[in-house]
């Protein structure tokens, strides 16, 4: 991306556009160093159609160590906002320890999405609080205190 492009678009949301593209040029130089992109002049770049695939290989492959991926809903935050059942929203609103989030991106919509989820919950009946508590067992699967 142009820097002038990134400017306007990251100025919008508090970013800095020159560290930007700073993290981006030592991108393409790892995947350059890898073989995955050319370097054809200082600004420009030949960069395959496949980039995305060619980084996400190049990742696992290099730093499968470093971090890792685990899915926490099937879900998209959209449903979630709106979902009758308990979803990862739910879990992080009650949380003790709250995971702390930026305020730009991924982590933004994150933010504004509890906003909405718990605003959501602030309207609903006192009695539908019941469906969220464990579920009591009742006649011959009660637990008894004999085993």
């Amino acid at each position: 991306m142009h820097l002038e492009a990134a400017r306007a678009r990251l100025e919008r949301i508090d970013g800095d556009p020159e560290a930007y593209v700073r993290s981006h040029v030592h991108r393409l130089e790892a995947l350059r160093r890898a073989g995955h992109v050319e370097r054809i002049d200082a600004d420009r770049w030949k960069i395959p159609t496949d980039i995305a695939e060619r980084g996400m290989a190049y990742d696992a492959r290099n730093r499968g160590s470093d971090f890792s991926v685990r899915v926490l809903s099937a879900l998209n935050l959209d449903q979630q906002v709106g979902s009758d059942g308990a979803t990862w929203l739910d879990r992080e609103l009650v949380s003790p320890s709250r995971a702390t989030l930026a305020n730009s991106g991924f982590s933004r919509e994150v933010s504004e999405a509890m906003e909405r989820h718990a605003k959501s919950r602030q309207h609903e009946p006192r009695h539908s609080a019941r469906r969220w508590s464990s579920p009591r067992l009742q006649g011959p699967y009660r637990q008894s205190g004999t085993h």
